[in-house]
This record gives C-alpha cells, sequence and structure tokens, in this order.
C-alpha cells in the first residue's frame, strides 16, 4: 500500500545510511522507530483505560495504523504485541526484506515465576 511505503520512507531517514544495506540492523531500526514515533502500546486492564484511542484488538491491519499516522503526524494509540509485529512485517516487506510473524504461546510474559 502508498501509505505504508510512504510511512517507511518517512522513517528510514532515522537509520544510518552505512547500516542501511544491513538486513538484521535495519530490521532492529525499524521496531525501535515503529515503537518510538508511531505506536504507542497499552497493556492497561482497566475500564475505560484505551477510550481515548483504538483498542489493540480493534485493528484489522497496518494499513490503517500507517494512514493514520501519516494523517495526524502523531502516535496511534493503541497496541500490543500482535499489532506491534503486524506493522513490523508490513514495513520490512514494504522494504523486500522477507518477515513472518512468530507466535509464542507459552511465554509467561509479565507473569511469575519469570524462570519455570
Amino acid at each position: 500500500d502508498h501509505s505504508v511505503v510512504t510511512a517507511v520512507m518517512h522513517l528510514a531517514v532515522y537509520i544510518p545510511w552505512y547500516q542501511r544495506d544491513q538486513a538484521p540492523r535495519v530490521s532492529r531500526w525499524f521496531t525501535y522507530l515503529l515503537n518510538k514515533f508511531v505506536l504507542h502500546g497499552n497493556w492497561c486492564q482497566e475500564d475505560g483505560c484505551m477510550d481515548d484511542g483504538a483498542k489493540p484488538w480493534d485493528w484489522t491491519g497496518s494499513v490503517d495504523i500507517y494512514k493514520q499516522w501519516l494523517k495526524r503526524a502523531k502516535m496511534v494509540k493503541y497496541g500490543q504485541c500482535w499489532v506491534f509485529a503486524g506493522i513490523l512485517v508490513s514495513a520490512l516487506r514494504s522494504l523486500g526484506i522477507g518477515s513472518c510473524v512468530v507466535t509464542n504461546y507459552n511465554s509467561a510474559h509479565g507473569r511469575p515465576p519469570y524462570n519455570k
């Protein structure tokens, strides 16, 4: 989609020129840039804590997120891990970097005991 490519080109200027030919570095940079500039994460569980934005489970694709970001020029609210994964894959694929989302069902993120 044109909006994804446009957004990715806006973000790519933050990547040092000497790292732009290294797919792993570009991937890591986009992980950082999307979190810093494009999508605001929110893992709250209280009622109403996401009323000032879209709930992460309401997104049906990354194009709408990029369009909103380009239109408003501020971070889009809200995303969680799978939404970040989707916008990252879209960004990397728009650059020709093969990528896919991998799901982890048993990470126990945020639940003690952490090392079992």
